[in-house]
């Protein structure tokens, strides 16, 4: 509209300057003037050209400020027109957009209630089905770690008399070994004891004192010898006597701890399967009242502790008891 105002103003503008320029009017000033000379008529054309001329501006200035004021006058209605219009068309929207709205949250709504109530049934369903299978499992598999431990304990305890009986024959051999190197040396020292007696005899036999004397010193020292290296091997005998039973009586201890260990390894497993159980229920509940969308989405996230969870907790505790001892 303003646009199209500002053409219309040009063109009128336009044509009063033609207007102005144009020869007609010389021509109607001239027919009143024909009795003049053709100086005068020129002269008279020109003055009244000139005084018609400054009219015609003076004429088109007021005309310019009145269509200026028109116009200013006529942008201002149209803005206000437009103002109006727009915020007729604003309420409109405003109101068509909150009746929309109101429809589209009744429609969520009723999507939100029936979307709550199958996901109610579902979480039911697969909670009994994953808590039927989870049970099925720990079963089976606590009864496979019993198995394992049952055999790994008597493998230990196999392992362990294997131990002894070598430990055993090892001693038994050394002292097989030690008693036919002292033999041998016994009987070293009764030749050597004999053939002195029979150098002593050939030398001697002449003078008896003599020889009953070396006789008795030679057959003292031997028999000082000899139970000088029985209670040697007496002594070292029960020592040796009493490391085996002492380390009898360690193995013996240490068995008897790793049971209780075991023992306590499983009473520490039960323990987290209860508390598992526990915390199941708080977060299923939990979950249902803050966030039941995860359930939908993540069916893993609302039930974390698995089997995974439980064997590794099981499996620390038991090497934890291991590494005590």
């Amino acid at each position: 509209m303003g646009k199209q105002r500002d053409t219309e103003l040009l063109r009128k503008l336009e044509r009063n300057q033609q207007f102005a320029q144009s020869p007609q009017i010389i021509k109607d000033w001239g027919s009143l003037t024909k009795q003049a000379t053709h100086v005068s008529i020129l002269k008279l054309g020109k003055k009244l050209n000139d005084s018609f001329r400054s009219e015609l501006e003076e004429e088109h200035k007021r005309e310019i400020e009145l269509l200026v004021a028109r116009y200013r006058i006529l942008r201002e209605q149209d803005e206000e027109d437009a103002k109006e219009r727009i915020n007729a068309a604003y309420s409109a929207q405003e109101h068509n957009f909150e009746n929309k709205a109101a429809e589209i949250r009744l429609e969520c709504e009723q999507e939100m209630q029936k979307l709550q109530f199958n996901l109610e049934e579902q979480i039911e369903t697969t909670v009994a089905k994953k808590s039927e299978q989870f049970q099925a499992n720990l079963e089976i598999k606590l009864k496979e770690q019993k198995q394992i431990i049952k055999k790994e304990n008597q493998m230990e305890i196999d392992r362990i008399k294997r131990e002894q009986l070598n430990k055993h024959k090892e001693a038994l051999q050394l002292m097989k070994s030690e008693n036919k190197s002292r033999m041998i040396d016994f009987l070293d020292i009764i030749r050597r004891s004999k053939n002195e007696q029979a150098r002593v005899k050939d030398l001697h036999f002449k003078d008896k004192k003599e020889y009953m004397e070396h006789f008795h010193n030679s057959s003292n020292k031997i028999y000082e010898k000899i139970n000088q290296t029985l209670a040697a091997q007496s002594k070292e005998f029960d020592k040796e006597r009493k490391t085996h039973r002492n380390e009898i009586k360690e193995l013996e201890a240490k068995l008897k701890s790793s049971q209780l260990e075991n023992e306590r390894a499983q009473q520490v497993c039960r323990c987290l399967e209860a508390e598992r159980d526990s915390l199941r229920k708080y977060y299923k509940e939990f979950v249902l009242l803050t966030r039941p969308d995860l359930l939908h989405e993540q069916s893993d996230f609302v039930f974390p502790w698995n089997y995974a969870t439980t064997k590794s907790s099981c499996l620390s505790a038991k090497s934890s008891c291991i590494i005590k001892n």
